[in-house]
Order: structure tokens, then sequence, then C-alpha cells
């Protein structure tokens, strides 16, 4: 779900400034829900752009970009998150930022650890 992004466009809001921010979900359905809810809860979606895919593809090419947030989690096991955020970092610019949070028991119910995850860890 697009909480930053509302929280963003909120805040560009009261600055009298205007931000572009591009979403990116992995699966096509939670892409519709997030845009719905970002129309709901925000005045102005002009400058939101959405797209569905991976972030491990998609988009290749993140140098326009100031910052590039990621929302809940990515990743099932820590090396895969290490290694997806470095594929990123690789597609920014210098000086762009980074900004990651994550909740481990949402992250859990969304992005369920896969057999292969399990069977490494054992």
């Amino acid at each position: 779900m697009p909480e930053t992004a509302v929280w963003v466009t909120g805040w560009a809001k009261k600055q009298a400034r205007t931000v572009q921010i591009h979403s990116l979900e992995l699966l096509p359905d939670r892409l519709e829900k997030s845009v719905k809810v970002l129309n709901r809860l925000c005045e102005d979606t002009q400058h939101c752009t959405f797209e569905a895919g991976d972030i491990k593809d998609a988009p290749q090419d993140l140098r326009e970009h100031d910052v590039v947030d990621f929302n809940a989690a990515v990743g099932s096991t820590t090396l895969e998150e290490e290694n997806i955020l470095l594929s990123v970092v690789y597609r920014m610019r210098a000086g762009a930022l980074v900004l990651t949070r994550s909740t481990p028991s949402i992250k859990t119910m969304a992005y369920p650890v896969s057999g292969a995850a399990l069977n490494h860890s054992e």
C-alpha cells in the first residue's frame, strides 16, 4: 500500500512543492489496490505513476530518482534482501538515497518464505 506516497504528497502540498512518485508493486492486484488507496487519500495524484513488476527487473534505470523507498519488505532472507538492494543501488545515480523499512510480521504475511529459503537455512 502507498503509505509513503500519501505522506509525501501531503507534505509537498503543505510546502507548495511538487513531487513525482513512481510506485512499483510486485503483484498487479496489489497495484490496483494501491492506486485506489492513493486516489482516495490524496487530493493530487497527477504526478504519480504506477507499474507492476519485480524491483529486481524494473525499472532498469533509476538515475532520475532522488529517493528509492522500499515499502514493507523485499526478499525473504537477509541475503536476498541485500542482493536486491545492491542491484537497485547499482542502477541509481551517485548522491541519491535509498530508504528502507521493514516490519517482519507484515513481511512474512505478504511475502512468505520460499521453500528454497527454508532449505538453505537448515
